[in-house]
Order: C-alpha cells, then sequence, then structure tokens
C-alpha cells in the first residue's frame, strides 16, 4: 500500500538558502533531510489502496484546476520540541489564505482524522536522543516564491529514513 501525501514544490534556489548555513558537520542524533526531499507538505493521505490512486490523480485535477497560484513567504527557523527535547527543525512559511484553502480542498476530497489547521512549513531536520540543538540555528534571508503546481508524492520508510518519488504534478489555474 503506497503512503501518499500532496505536496508543494519548492524551487532550488530556496532549497539552497534554506540549508547552505548549517554545519556540513553530521552530528548523532540529528538527520538533515537530503534537499531533493525538501517539499511543503499540503496534506498527508498515508497508506492508500493501489486501486484508489487514479480516483486521486482525478480529485486532484479537480482541484488545482479550482485553484489559482499564490505566493509563499519564508517567516523564519523553528525548532520544535517534544517534551521540551528538539524533534524537528522547520522552515515555517507565513499564514496564507490561499494554501488554508488549498489544503482544506484536499481534506474534504480524502477525509481523514486530521483536524489541524493547515500549518505551511518544511521539515529540514528530524532530531532523536539530543537534548539540545548541537548549533544555533543559521540566520536564512527572508524570501518568497509563486506556486503554481501541486504535486501528489509517495513516501517509502526505509533504514534511512524516507525517501519520495513523485505520482503527480498538477499546474494550478
Amino acid at each position: 500500500m503506497p503512503r501518499l501525501f500532496f505536496a508543494l514544490p519548492v524551487p532550488e534556489e530556496c532549497k539552497r538558502k534554506l540549508v547552505s548555513g548549517f554545519p556540513q558537520k553530521k552530528f548523532h542524533g540529528l538527520r538533515m533531510v537530503p534537499e531533493a526531499n525538501l517539499h511543503i507538505t499540503l496534506y498527508f493521505l498515508g497508506d492508500t489502496k493501489e486501486d484508489q490512486v487514479q480516483d486521486i490523480i482525478r480529485q486532484l485535477q479537480t482541484v488545482a484546476s479550482d485553484s489559482g497560484s499564490f505566493e509563499m513567504k519564508f517567516a523564519g527557523l523553528k525548532t520544535i520540541l517534544k517534551e521540551r527535547k528538539p524533534v524537528m527543525i522547520w522552515a515555517q512559511f507565513e499564514e496564507n489564505p490561499a494554501f488554508e484553502q488549498l489544503s482544506i480542498a484536499l481534506r474534504k476530497c480524502f477525509p481523514t482524522d486530521e483536524k489541524r489547521k493547515p500549518n505551511p512549513h518544511l521539515t529540514l531536520a528530524r532530531i532523536k536522543q539530543l537534548k539540545q540543538l548541537p548549533f544555533e540555528l543559521p540566520e536564512v534571508k527572508p524570501f518568497s516564491f509563486t506556486v503554481a503546481t501541486v504535486e501528489l508524492w509517495e513516501s517509502k520508510l526505509g533504514s534511512e529514513g524516507a525517501t519520495y518519488s513523485l505520482i503527480e504534478r498538477q499546474k494550478l489555474k
């Protein structure tokens, strides 16, 4: 059963801006997300039956054709804590009504138990077994980019983390 999610692609130059200030050294317990895997998740579907994939693609086409392109503005880097320990490093983006509407439109097509408000962010690193970050978060100059497409990706979990593959890309109107 494929694990599927909807995502917004991030331009390569924006990915470079986000990762360039991080130390190149590897730290035990901290895994940076490979640059090729960086994306903004719109909505996570999870495990999906193979025979549902074509219907999901058709629904994505419909939602994309009803949604216009929009701007995403970087708001800063953020450490996500769980029980006062760092578990992730995010690139946070400003709240955006168009992002929220697109995410909600997809949620309506494919209801799950997800109740949280859509939060525009990109996961840069996952952290295990560290009480604090071994470095300061780098300064990243503000930037923005235009979102003109929405994508359906598959996630495969492995010992080295998730690998992603693009299933479908649809242009926004």
